[in-house]
């Protein structure tokens, strides 16, 4: 439409013009001693109109002749940047399909001509950890720092879960923990020193970053919680196994906060704790402590467990719960520990048969046999024995098809018992 109105605005001047030439066409005179040289004012108009195209055509050539190198160097560089955003995007499919050869190939074809290399080398890396070349992952990780030295987070993230997908653990915690230096606050950051440090079972690290955990998004309410939990119990399992380790007690005062000292799972772990070491005292008030609180049978079971200096007020305390939970399993076994260690046999006995007749505990039949034993009785022993292995078996059997067969501490125990027959 602009054309048209440009034609038809030339054309109305070129008539107006012609009309007046013809008119009166005038003259023009151009002197200059000894020459003098007359037109038309309308052949001289037309002559300096095609002079003055001519003079501009041959400029416009010079100029485009003196920017044609530059021109063909721009055409080339957008030609290169399109062949690498062309190979980056075809190489990230790629490397989400898996096909690891053909990601790395079209990644590293024109990664310095693109405007994200670090993108192209990052994604080469990767590919390389998934073809077991470690060697050429470094150097694409090296690359990345090279050309995107800004971005020393995300590359060292991505160079430190892939040592630890390499199994390089030990260099992975040394990336995470530089990385931890600058970056402490960093949910990734966290998230990937605690994954390095449960394989390397390193649960003082863990518990060192717990704090930082509690402020960051890393995890739910849930995972953080079960995550502490994990690790408090590791560190009590572990609780004085050497001279430098703390007692389980340091442990459970120092390093486990008072919300979480009422979880089911690490009272058990302190008071297992606290009677492999010996410390039964501890262990009979902690435990008592928590039962009068809440009813809970893990720890009925560990209260028949306990040695303490007055079995006979043992079995009284136990004695009382049972009329409280008469059907505990757990109870009933702990009772019929307690009477033997009080020498009842009677009742003892009545006790283990009801735990037996309540849920088939293996460990009842156990007690049983060992009191049966005592009693003189080695054909019940042996039939007590026998059932006892014959239901942990069948008990591994649901859980695992694998592990049938494969005795269990309890089992071991009453294997013994048995041999010793």
């Amino acid at each position: 439409m602009k054309m048209l109105l440009y034609i038809i605005a030339v054309l109305t001047v070129v008539v107006i013009a012609t009309l007046a030439a013809i008119e009166d066409p005038g003259y023009v005179l151009i002197t200059r001693a000894p020459f003098s040289i007359e037109l038309s004012l309308t052949f001289f108009v037309v002559l300096f109109a095609v002079s003055f195209v001519a003079v501009y055509a041959l400029l416009r050539l010079i100029i485009n002749g003196l920017r044609l190198p530059a021109q063909v160097t721009q055409w080339n560089v957008h030609r290169l940047k399109h062949n690498a955003q062309r190979n980056q995007s075809i190489g990230l499919m790629q490397l989400i399909q898996g096909d690891w050869q053909k990601a790395e190939r079209n990644l590293i074809a024109h990664a310095s001509d693109s405007d994200t290399p670090v993108i192209n080398y990052l994604g080469a890396a990767m590919a390389a950890q998934e073809l077991g070349h470690p060697d050429n992952r470094d150097r694409y990780l090296a690359l990345a720092h090279e050309h995107a030295p800004k971005q020393r987070l995300a590359i060292d993230l991505t160079q430190a879960s892939l040592q630890q997908r390499g199994e390089q653990t030990e260099q992975a915690l040394a990336t995470l923990t530089r990385l931890h230096e600058t970056a402490p606050k960093n949910s990734r950051v966290l998230k990937l020193l605690v994954s390095v440090y449960r394989q390397l079972r390193d649960w003082k690290g863990i518990a060192s970053l717990l704090k930082a955990l509690r402020k960051s998004r890393a995890y739910t309410a849930k995972e953080l919680q079960q995550l502490e939990i994990d690790t408090y119990q590791a560190l009590l399992a572990h609780s004085g196994n050497s001279d430098i380790a703390p007692s389980a007690q340091e442990v459970w005062q120092n390093a486990i906060p008072r919300s979480l000292q009422s979880d089911p799972a690490l009272l058990t772990q302190y008071i297992n704790r606290l009677i492999d070491s010996g410390d039964m005292e501890t262990a009979d008030r902690i435990l008592r402590k928590n039962l009068n609180k809440k009813w809970d049978s893990q720890l009925i079971y560990l209260f028949g467990l306990i040695e303490a200096p007055d079995p006979g007020e043992q079995l009284k305390y136990a004695e009382k719960c049972l009329h409280l939970h008469p059907y505990s399993s757990n109870l009933l076994l702990t009772l019929g520990r307690l009477a033997m260690r009080n020498q009842i046999w009677g009742r003892a006995r009545s006790y283990l048969e009801s735990a037996i007749a309540s849920s088939s505990l293996p460990e009842a039949y156990n007690e049983l046999g060992h009191l049966l034993e005592h009693l003189g009785e080695s054909e019940q022993a042996l039939e007590c024995y026998r059932k006892g292995l014959e239901t942990v078996t069948k008990h591994q059997t649901k859980l695992d098809p694998a592990t049938a067969g494969v005795p269990s501490a309890p089992v071991k125990a009453m294997a013994n018992g048995a041999s010793g027959q």
